[in-house]
């Protein structure tokens, strides 16, 4: 067996309402933390900062983050007539970007987070 076939690109979490813990309707393809697209985000901030030879500010790193986890999210599914602070999902980096920085859309980045802590995630049963 090849080991290397073990790995899974993806991991599809399904996001719960903390509160209740039912599902509500959010459905998140996410990319491997080793995925060429997750990657190639962090690799372009640090070439940049290595290019200037300038410490990455608080304010920087903040926004690689964020730039780190809209790459992580392959794409997503909304459930038909949920909205986020009224605006209609949909696949765009400006509308992750909307989800995952706003305070209300903070259980979403936990689930996310959580979901790369469980490496079994990105594994091939």
């Amino acid at each position: 067996m090849d080991i290397a076939s073990l790995s899974a690109p993806t991991t599809t979490l399904e996001v719960i309402n903390p509160a209740t813990g039912e599902l509500i309707g959010i459905q998140i393809d996410l990319y491997a933390p080793t995925a060429e697209e997750v990657k190639a985000v962090a690799n372009k901030a640090r070439s940049k900062a290595m290019r200037t030879r300038n410490p990455i500010s608080p304010d920087q790193q903040d926004r690689l983050g964020t730039d780190i986890l809209v790459a992580s999210i392959a794409s997503w599914t909304w459930a038909k007539g949920l909205t986020f602070k009224g605006e209609a999902p949909d696949n765009s980096d400006d509308f992750k970007r909307l989800v995952v920085t706003a305070p209300e859309g903070h259980f979403i980045v936990k689930q996310i987070n959580e979901a790369y802590q469980d490496e079994a995630a990105f594994m091939k049963r």
